[in-house]
């Protein structure tokens, strides 16, 4: 039973690592039935070994499986308490499996023990304590065996029926009836405690850090820091957010480390990009906004009821292995409430956009890193819930998958739908975000658009020109020399065979006049090709490589 009963940790443990359980829940699957449909499926795969225990007890079967039924009842749902103690089923599986042998064995040894040195006088409150404690006490089967035992004692002897008999006819002696209760009261009780741990527990330091802030501010106060915003675009974000009505506000406020201080909104039809380096808290913010991580300080509420609007992507594939890629996409189309009859081809059709037919009848745990990347991302957008959140929805795709993939986020948010999406790549915030938010060390140091931002942070136009091979190496002396005459402030970022690299100032200096000199003196320098591009997204970001470790 040690064995049987430890089984159960093993897959609550890798739905919640997995980040499984938690996607059911985005999509909108109560937390009372999620639990209540595991506890009925487990207790029907504890029925099945449970009866081939009977075999030995077949002349009292509906005794034996009145016992084996209730201790199910109550053992799965310690079971799945004991779980959130474990990161890794095989750990849950060997620990409760030691719990369970031990905590069984002890408490039989001390019933045991009670039971001989009844002079003793009180021996039945220990027993009735520890039945009240862990449904592993072995005290109703240790009465039934002494039941069984005196039985067959008496059927050996042909003893008298008024000395054995079927019942106690003594009000004083109330059998294993005792016993049998508390299993199934402790049944309630840890379903209860389960429960309320799922739903009440990340509420309750929430609730506590707004109510007692000056208690968490004492005691974190390392990881208070400065709140006001050096961007003036961050800052009118900040307090745009702060006007909105309480039911509008999507919001971060946390003095912690991994996100300091974020406030921003995100309207229909928009999508937001969060850029930044490994580190910079663009994972952490997704996961707070998603109620996958508890948020130290703050607010995120969504319209009242988050869990039906929102869909969700997260960095590592939350996929289950036992289940085809069709049967995921059905299984949380239901989920979203999509009509039965529409399901089959809303299906196919998703199948058919990001290329994965071919894989879809193959169980999930077969996929490629890729192919389960683009299945997750399939789950975020499946029913195209009001906001959708994207933890780096590429990661791992071909080329071809990627820009699938980007086709059908674009016409996700130009439908109406707001995404918030992560990502280390400026190409994918480029073609995808209609804003961005720059992350350093978890602070929005700059938002906006991407050409908005260009035009903010550029540090001016990049010429790029290359001297015909015939010219001299004279020529393109001189016209290096003309360029620091000619734009004063310039750099050079690189000169390679004839081929050289400047960034000039933008100040008081238009696209036409650039390309008005440059072309006056294209004979005279010998000049085969130039180029004049604006600062590009990527070089803007790579100024902020370094500004995490120096604020460090």
């Amino acid at each position: 039973l040690s064995t049987l009963a430890s089984t159960f940790s093993i897959q609550t443990v890798s739905e919640r690592v997995n980040k499984v359980k938690h996607i059911q829940f985005v999509a909108g699957v109560y937390v009372l039935i999620f639990w209540l449909s595991a506890l009925i499926w487990d207790l029907f795969n504890f029925f099945i070994p449970s009866l081939l225990f009977l075999v030995t007890f077949y002349s009292h079967f509906v005794d034996i499986l009145m016992i084996f039924m209730l201790y199910g009842w109550s053992i799965i749902p310690l079971m799945y308490l004991m779980s959130f103690l474990f990161l890794r089923s095989a750990a849950a599986y060997t620990m409760l499996f030691i719990f369970n042998f031990f905590s069984g064995w002890t408490s039989f040894l001390f019933a045991f023990l009670i039971k001989i040195k009844g002079k003793l006088g009180y021996q039945n409150l220990p027993p009735s304590l520890l039945s009240c404690l862990l449904p592993q006490a072995p005290l109703p089967k240790y009465e039934f065996y002494e039941f069984m035992r005196n039985k067959k004692f008496c059927h050996l002897l042909a003893a008298t029926p008024d000395d054995c008999h079927k019942y106690s006819k003594y009000p004083c002696n109330k059998g294993i009836g005792k016993f049998l209760i508390a299993m199934a009261v402790l049944g309630f009780i840890f379903l209860f405690m389960l429960i309320f741990i799922e739903i009440y527990s990340w509420k309750i330091r929430i609730y506590y850090n707004r109510f007692f802030p000056k208690t968490y501010h004492l005691w974190n106060s390392n990881l208070v820091s400065d709140r006001t915003q050096k961007d003036e675009d961050v800052a009118k974000e900040r307090e745009k957010v702060l006007a909105c009505p309480r039911d509008m506000i999507s919001s971060l406020n946390i003095p912690s480390v991994a996100v300091d201080g974020l406030s921003r909104t995100v309207q229909k039809g928009e999508c937001l990009g969060l850029l930044g380096f490994s580190g910079a808290g663009k994972t952490s913010t997704i996961k707070m906004l998603t109620g996958d991580e508890t948020i130290t300080y703050g607010d995120t509420i969504f319209s009242f009821q988050v869990r039906k609007i929102i869909g969700y992507c997260p960095q590592f594939n939350a996929l289950l292995d036992h289940m085809t890629g069709r049967e995921m996409l059905i299984m949380y189309a239901r989920l979203r409430g999509i009509p039965e009859p529409y399901i089959q081809q809303y299906v196919d059709q998703i199948l058919q956009i990001l290329l994965m037919e071919i894989h879809s009848d193959r169980l999930t745990k077969t996929y490629s890193g890729g192919t389960k990347q683009k299945l997750s991302n399939a789950i975020a957008l499946i029913g195209f819930p009001s906001v959708i959140f994207l933890d780096e929805p590429s990661t791992g795709t071909d080329p071809m998958a990627r820009r699938l993939l980007w086709d059908l986020v674009i016409w996700t948010h130009e439908s109406g739908k707001a995404i918030v999406l992560s990502s280390p790549s400026m190409e994918e915030c480029e073609v995808l975000c209609t804003r961005l938010a720059i992350m350093v060390n978890g602070k929005i140091l700059h938002l906006g658009s991407p050409q908005y931002l260009k035009n903010k942070l550029s540090k001016g136009y990049i010429l790029v020109a290359k001297i015909k091979k015939d010219g001299k190496e004279t020529e393109l002396e001189y016209f290096k020399e003309y360029i620091m005459v000619a734009f004063p402030g310039s750099t050079m970022i690189q000169e390679h065979q004839g081929m050289v690299q400047y960034r000039i100032p933008s100040e008081n200096l238009s696209w036409a006049k650039v390309f008005g000199m440059l072309e006056s003196i294209k004979e005279e320098y010998n000049l085969k090709d130039y180029s004049i591009s604006q600062t590009t997204l990527e070089q803007v970001f790579m100024s902020f490589a370094n500004l995490g470790e120096k604020e460090e």
